[in-house]
């Protein structure tokens, strides 16, 4: 489905169905939180470790997703559908081969990243048990996004939406019954959990893929095009790297945050996960964007890509002001929530107030982010996040440990960071030699 039309009507019409995926995908996250916050502090903080070493397979499957993305959004755009269905093909054939080498590396690194992190005990244990389940689903993973990616670059945001929402109700039904138990059957604990979101996964990539087959969006290219498939990944490598670096960086913010106790680490986990709404949004709005402005550069319309770029923007900018204004307002209601413990909620109530402050920009990171995307440029985003990125640790130590600010210290690393993020992205995207990119 090529987009025409009015840029807000054609914005809303994207972008609506892919922030409710967003959305429900956040939920995701947040209905685990609110079942194994109720197993304590520690298991809250087992989930929080595993969490930010899962962060770098999300960037993997960016890899693959991201380069899918782009090349069929511009195949569409070019209404050139049989090469939009082949790159398809190429981006699924792509899950099995770089999904199988990920779960052999991240299985051999997980227990050591865990206890570089300074995670001992029952937190460790649980952390490694969590993680198992989920690196071994990886491959589910990878292809439910590719999936998502097709659907999303042909212009399709709704069939992604009502898939994510199958998944979220099998979630949300399994997961208590597997972290708690029913009738004889004890539960699970973490690991629970962790069955139950690749178990929802796997049952909402079957309809996606009978669909798309059954619209012939997917082809299995013959005879196989090394170049192009290099091409996928050349697109989604510096998508990869960035958010592999920003793993890298959380490993190192929590075991500066451990030797304050498991509060600060549970606190950053809930935290995450509600700043994760807005930063769904803002997703939401990017995946919007890729596909107006991978579109539009196909179409040879550079003038609508970036108009389509700013509008989405500021409309998820709207949210961002939002969702920092109750931040401000409430946030020891919110930790509360999903961790009761007073520690916790003291310690969580801190961090929103702080990353409050940058939400909008955040914002703005994400959406020109998928501006660059939608155009296949995805170097200069990763230049200016990974370096900002990897700025954190150093500015996290001073503010911690020199300026004795403590665990506010790491707080406001990632939220100034953040606002740095947001500037200088928003420059780099308006000085548009991302609408000269070819695919």
């Amino acid at each position: 489905m090529v987009i025409r039309g009015s840029l807000l009507v054609a914005l809303m019409r994207l972008a609506l169905p892919a922030v409710g995926s967003m959305l429900l995908n956040s939920a995701f996250g947040l209905v685990d939180a609110f079942w194994v916050g109720r197993l304590g502090p520690d298991a809250m903080a087992s989930m929080s470790a595993a969490s930010y070493f899962l962060w770098s397979t999300e960037a993997l499957v960016s890899l693959v997703s991201g380069g899918t993305h782009a090349q069929v959004a511009r195949r569409a755009g070019e209404g050139d559908f049989g090469r939009c269905a082949t790159a398809a093909g190429e981006g699924l054939l792509l899950c099995v081969p770089v999904s199988a080498l990920a779960v052999a590396f991240y299985m051999t690194i997980a227990a050591d990243s865990l206890a570089f992190m300074g995670t001992t005990g029952d937190v460790l244990v649980m952390a490694r048990d969590y993680l198992d389940v989920i690196l071994v689903g990886l491959p589910v993973t990878m292809i439910f996004m590719v999936v998502g990616a097709v659907f999303q670059g042909t212009g399709d945001t709704r069939t992604p939406f009502w898939l994510l929402t199958g998944g979220f109700v099998i979630n949300g039904v399994l997961d208590p019954v597997l972290i708690y138990g029913v009738g004889s059957f004890d539960g699970l604990g973490l690991e629970g959990a962790a069955i139950a979101t690749v178990g929802s996964q796997a049952l909402a990539t079957i309809p996606g893929l009978i669909i798309l087959i059954s619209r012939r969006l997917i082809e299995v290219p013959r005879p196989l095009v090394a170049k192009r498939m290099l091409s996928i990944l050349r697109i989604g490598l510096p998508m990869f790297i960035e958010g592999f670096l920003f793993c890298v960086v959380y490993v190192i913010l929590v075991k500066m945050l451990l030797p304050y106790g498991v509060w600060p680490l549970a606190a950053l986990g809930v935290g995450h996960r509600l700043e994760g709404l807005d930063y769904m949004v803002a997703l939401g709005f990017s995946h919007a964007t890729a596909v107006m402005v991978g579109q539009s550069l196909g179409a040879g319309n550079p003038v609508r890509a970036a108009r389509g770029a700013w509008l989405a923007t500021g409309m998820a900018g709207v949210f961002a002001v939002l969702v920092t204004l109750v931040f401000m307002l409430w946030p020891g209601g919110l930790i509360a929530v999903f961790v009761p413990e007073s520690n916790t909620v003291v310690a969580g109530a801190s961090y929103l107030r702080i990353v409050g402050l940058s939400q909008l920009f955040m914002t703005v990171e994400v959406c020109l982010l998928g501006g660059f995307t939608g155009a296949g440029n995805t170097f200069p985003p990763m230049m200016v996040s990974a370096g900002l990125t990897l700025a954190r640790v150093p500015l996290a130590y001073l503010l911690c440990t020199e300026a004795g600010w403590g665990t506010d210290g790491v707080f406001w690393a990632i939220s100034l960071t953040t606002i740095a993020k947001g500037i200088m992205m928003a420059l780099w995207f308006s000085l548009g030699r991302w609408k000269k990119h070819t695919l």
